[in-house]
């Protein structure tokens, strides 16, 4: 086994191997190189492969949501897309061929949060 580019590659009876994280599934392109992100509201903060890389609207590079080399930790990362705006719940949408072509466009929840109940004056409590 030798190491390139930070990755373990050998032959073993035959069968070549690489080590976990080397190499991403299947890569999925949109026909425009980049995928259109926004969110309603928009101004999310957009996170790919742990990285921010804009906020809603926003056009992600397919190469950034599908690396060829990245470290086995991301791994659960790989071709989704993360959403986050405060006082929103947070949204990971993976990205398949429809959304790297059309585009994603995100609803999010960003309705109130149940809490204690205020006092009422009826009750005093």
């Amino acid at each position: 086994m030798t190491r390139r580019n930070g990755c373990w590659v050998g032959i073993v009876a035959g069968v070549a191997l690489v080590g976990e994280g080397c190499l991403g599934g299947s890569f999925v392109a949109s026909s425009r190189g980049t995928t259109h992100v926004d969110s309603r509201p928009s101004g999310a903060d957009v996170f790919v492969m742990g990285q921010r890389v804009g906020r809603t609207p926003v056009d992600v590079e397919d190469r950034l949501v599908f690396p060829v080399h990245y470290p086995s930790s991301l791994a659960a990362l790989y071709g989704r897309i993360v959403l986050e705006r405060p006082g929103c719940d947070r949204i990971v949408r993976t990205v398949g061929l429809s959304a790297a072509n059309e585009g994603l466009v995100v609803d999010l929840d960003c309705g109130p949060r149940p809490g204690p109940e205020a006092p009422t004056a009826a009750t005093g409590e």
